[in-house]
């Protein structure tokens, strides 16, 4: 889960096995779901200083980048195998991706790969 503090939306990340994975938005102010959104995602993290929201996409090796405002995606970062897990350093500006061997730091203004660290 993630929160937008900008937009005071939740993204819950669930998978039913029948249905598949998807991510429900919820805006806080009323605790009422306000958009699915579609895709393999199995990680979620924000970036509130640039109102955006990040999703590991574990099946694709991509990480989507979403507009929090808009809830469209706006970018897809490539190069990781198998990512799981994600994370935001705010005062940097990095994010943070591990994925099977590695762990892979993004340039948040620019969503560009910058090093792969272990």
């Amino acid at each position: 889960m993630a929160i937008s503090l900008n937009t005071q939306q939740l993204y819950v990340v669930d998978s039913i096995l029948v249905l598949g994975i998807f991510t429900n938005v919820i805006d806080l102010l009323t605790n009422m779901v306000t958009t699915t959104l579609s895709g393999t995602f199995n990680g979620v993290a924000a970036n509130n200083l640039l109102n955006t929201v990040y999703f590991v996409d574990r099946f694709n090796n991509i990480v989507g980048v979403l507009d929090a405002d808009t809830n469209l995606f706006v970018d897809t970062i490539t190069g990781f195998f198998d990512p799981y897990s994600i994370a935001v350093n705010e005062l940097t500006q990095r994010v943070y991706v591990a994925d099977d061997n590695n762990v892979v730091e993004i340039d948040a203004t620019t969503n560009s790969i910058l090093n792969t660290m272990l």
